[in-house]
């Protein structure tokens, strides 16, 4: 079944509709919160309210946003499909994310949420993009399973699991999304896949801590804890994205690349660039 956490404020409830399993659905504070927030026990904390069969139920912590947590297919379906429109992620939701996500179209709302949806709606359906994807999960997959046999074979029958997984949904992100390779699979990729996987890890982790953390953007100001940890990561992933977007840009100046003809997403969304004869404009940002 699909587990969702949604975060807005509490009278829009009230306000769209969304349905809770009753008035007196079971509110959570910080205490508890702090209580479950140990690697890995917050989601299981999160199951087991579901497995005792509460379909939505309230997070609230001082001076932050309402979490509204639901299991209920027909409130999913009425915040991502019947009532999207009034839903918007909301400007909390946007400055958290924001030193992460810039304004990119999983940070975006409105207006600016709709061009770039309307360039990745029209990329995801095209035939090409979708063979690209499934050969490239595919080719993946094999490698996955020939590291699973070899470490298997070599660690007595024990692999771990949790981590080839993530070697194989980084390397598929390098590859579908930017059309590099992050060397996940290799000996003489392991630093750059480590080096990335792990800033990108740490990123989006202290960026989720936000949420409940009401002392974030002091902490940011003063460069110190979590904060400082974010920063940093953040300089990771960034770096590297710009380069692999400067090397493309340079490239098709150059003529030695169609961008259009590329199948990553990222040579696609280049390829819709009003520089380039497309017809939107976009930030490296």
């Amino acid at each position: 079944s699909v587990f969702a956490c949604l975060c807005f404020f509490r009278r829009l409830t009230s306000r769209f509709g969304l349905r809770t399993t009753n008035r007196n659905y079971e509110k959570l504070g910080l205490l508890d919160v702090i209580k479950n927030r140990v690697p890995g026990k917050l989601y299981h904390w999160h199951l087991q309210n579901a497995l005792k069969g509460r379909s939505t139920w309230v997070v609230k912590i001082p001076f932050t946003p309402t979490f509204l947590i639901t299991v209920s297919e027909s409130n999913v379906k009425h915040v991502l499909v019947d009532k999207f429109p009034q839903y918007p992620k909301g400007g909390v939701w946007r400055e958290t994310f924001k030193d992460l996500l810039g304004n990119g179209i999983f940070n975006a709302d409105g207006l600016q949420w709709k061009k770039q949806r309307k360039v990745a709606s029209y990329e995801f359906s095209a035939k090409t993009l979708k063979t690209f994807m499934f050969s490239t999960f595919l080719k993946h997959a094999e490698k996955t399973l020939a590291v699973a046999s070899k470490e298997i074979k070599e660690g007595g029958g024990v692999v771990d699991a949790q981590e080839l997984m993530a070697r194989y949904t980084l390397e598929s992100i390098g590859r579908i999304g930017f059309g590099v390779s992050l060397g996940a699979f290799s000996e003489t990729g392991a630093e750059i896949s480590s080096s990335f996987g792990a800033a990108f890890n740490t990123a989006t982790a202290r960026t989720s801590d936000r949420f409940v953390n009401p002392a974030w953007k002091l902490m940011r100001m003063l460069g110190i804890g979590a904060e400082r940890e974010l920063a940093d990561s953040i300089k990771v992933v960034r770096s590297f994205a710009i380069k692999v977007i400067e090397e493309r840009r340079e490239a098709a100046a150059e003529g030695s690349a169609n961008l259009s003809e590329l199948p990553d997403l990222l040579s696609r969304f280049m390829a819709k660039e009003k520089g380039v004869g497309g017809e939107f404009e976009f930030s490296n940002e």
